[in-house]
């Protein structure tokens, strides 16, 4: 099992970081967010899951919405309509 606690700001921090670091070459997207990415896809097969906690969980925060589909459960707490 995986906790991923305040996710909107680990993947700005992630960004960041790597847009600071990044070598000509480099891929764009950092490695730490691609592999969060395979996780979330792939890690089912080897029992590995991912409990995802936010304020709000954007598609644009944790990847795009394909990424977001790959949660199956969801527990809301005072939502509102947009989310």
């Amino acid at each position: 099992m995986i906790l991923l606690e305040e996710v909107n700001a680990t993947m700005a921090q992630l960004k960041r970081y790597w847009a600071k670091i990044r070598e000509s070459g480099d891929p764009k997207t950092s490695p730490a967010v691609d592999a969060l990415a395979e996780i979330l896809f792939m890690g089912r097969q080897v029992r590995l899951h991912v409990l995802l906690v936010a304020q709000s969980a954007p598609a644009r925060a944790i990847g795009g919405p394909e990424t977001r589909e790959n949660f199956s459960t969801r527990s809301l707490v005072r939502y509102t309509l947009n989310a």
